[in-house]
């Protein structure tokens, strides 16, 4: 295609959002399908998260925001909006895990269940047929 002078419009969702016939169809119109569609937006701060809400993201994920920050923005967002999930983010253990859900919000993510999981070394050696 390149070869040939054509461009990509579009590499993946991350551009934009597709919505086709099977997810109109799905939702009962476009209006419906459009407004189905959920938007998780980051946010590093109060400023951030004030927009985040007024542009209607359905989910906000609070990015290293301090235990004492993340109780503020969970009670200025419920008191102007009940419908967005907040999700705590950034360089937690599960240590941290109860202190954070106290302040109320509605998920944490903690990376080093992932990242940092310690290894394990499996052998799947076969034993050879001639022993």
């Amino acid at each position: 295609m390149r070869c040939g002078g054509g461009t990509n419009y579009r590499y993946g969702l991350f551009d934009e959002i597709v919505i086709k016939d099977n997810h109109i169809a799905a939702a009962g119109g476009i209006a419906n399908a459009l407004g189905a569609v959920p938007v998780q937006s980051e946010v590093e701060g109060f400023v951030e998260l004030v927009e985040g809400v007024a542009h209607g993201a359905s989910q906000i994920m609070l990015d290293n925001f301090a235990v004492n920050d993340m109780r503020v923005a969970v009670e200025r967002v419920r008191a102007c909006s009940r419908d967005v999930r907040l999700e705590a983010s950034g360089g937690f253990s599960l240590r941290d895990a109860r202190e954070i859900a106290l302040t109320g919000v509605d998920s944490i993510s903690i990376g080093s269940i992932t990242h940092s999981a310690p290894a394990i070394d499996i052998g799947l050696d076969a034993l050879s047929a001639a022993r």
